[in-house]
């Protein structure tokens, strides 16, 4: 077996962790200090959005109106339509008031690093006390987002 059969079946193998709504919710509470961190965490949720769709985040890619946001992935820059949940689409609204470009800026680059959201992400699921916080990604909660859509609507 290759190399790479062996990292695919090792990553089939690998369980998804699917946040509660509860351990959601205490990750959003204990974040309420920082703005900026708080919503990034709600568009990795609500959005499902991964890091690079974090990274790109345009103010001007916010379309209120049709409560959408235009979401450019990675390098290939391809790009999807989101729809903005009703409730978030006000708290969103109000977060990007008088900001312009990049919705999270970093130090140097002018966008945030992955690594850092990455860092954001692991340190409010500790700090919100969630059983192995520190194994918690930012994909996690894109997961757990599509499985409470997928499992309120069934």
């Amino acid at each position: 077996m290759s190399l790479e059969q062996l990292m695919k079946k090792e990553k089939q193998e690998q369980e998804k962790r699917i946040l509660s709504s509860f351990e959601i919710a205490e990750m959003f509470q204990v974040a309420e200090q920082k703005p900026r961190d708080c919503m990034m965490l709600k568009c990795l949720y609500y959005l499902g959005l991964s890091n690079s769709e974090v990274q790109n985040l345009q103010v001007a890619d916010f379309n209120f109106e049709n409560s959408k946001v235009r979401v450019v992935r990675g390098a290939k820059k391809t790009v999807r339509d989101v729809t903005i949940p009703s409730g978030f689409d006000q708290e969103v609204k109000q977060f990007l008031a008088g900001l312009s470009g990049i919705v999270f800026s970093g130090r140097s680059s002018g966008k945030v690093s992955d690594r850092h959201i990455r860092r954001i992400v692991k340190s409010y699921a500790c700090k919100a006390k969630i059983e192995n916080g520190s194994e918690i990604h930012p994909h996690s909660l894109k997961d757990s987002y599509e499985f409470h859509v997928k499992n309120s609507t069934d």
